[in-house]
């Protein structure tokens, strides 16, 4: 059995969410990089974001 990365397991999440919530795919992931992206130009530390 291989190996999940964490990244692969987040994906599967990410998708399952987007489909029971009735989001178009990749709902998620574009909220996740505008909260990302905003948290970088306000200046927050990694961890914090």
């Amino acid at each position: 059995m291989e190996n999940l990365k964490l990244a692969e397991l987040m994906s599967a999440l990410s998708h399952a969410l987007d489909m029971t919530e009735g989001q178009p795919e990749g709902h998620c992931v574009r909220c996740a990089w505008i909260g990302m992206s905003v948290g970088g130009e306000i200046g927050l530390p990694a961890p914090q974001q």
